[in-house]
């Protein structure tokens, strides 16, 4: 099933897409309030313990894009981040970013994707490199 799901999305659209546009700019044009990722604004997040998903990604990580087909591109991810008005931060290392690559290295990650929460609290939880909308939900509550 896992791969036919994969072959479906790939015929659709195609999985890694060489436009000139921002991921961040792609990401807001699909509807979501995404803000791009710094420490600044994470911690800012975090101090108000403000809900928050994290997603370190990248235009050329196939990974990425196959977690964005199967949970975070889908109309339940969407009406999990509304009904319970999730912060939305992307990190976009497909330049690989220095200050990125180096936030992920302290956080044990050698680079994308990588999946982070700030819960209600205020904790960051790290999700790791795939991530289901059951796990999501779990999470971001």
């Amino acid at each position: 099933p896992t791969v036919l799901l994969f072959s479906q999305a790939v015929e659709k659209k195609p999985l890694v897409e060489s436009t000139g546009s921002s991921l961040i700019q792609d990401k807001q044009r699909e509807g979501l309030p995404w803000k791009k990722w710094s420490e600044e604004s994470m911690k800012e997040l975090q101090d108000n313990k403000q809900l928050t998903f994290i997603d370190f990604t990248a235009k050329w990580c196939i990974t990425c894009k196959v977690n964005e087909k199967l949970v975070l591109d889908t109309d339940s991810f969407a009406q999990l981040v509304k009904e319970r008005n999730i912060n939305l931060l992307l990190g976009d290392w497909t330049k690989r970013d220095p200050i990125i690559g180096k936030w992920l290295k302290s956080q044990g990650f050698v680079g994308v994707p990588a999946y982070f929460v700030i819960d209600s609290q205020g904790q960051l939880i790290k999700l790791g490199e795939t991530i289901t909308l059951g796990e999501l939900k779990r999470v971001l509550k």
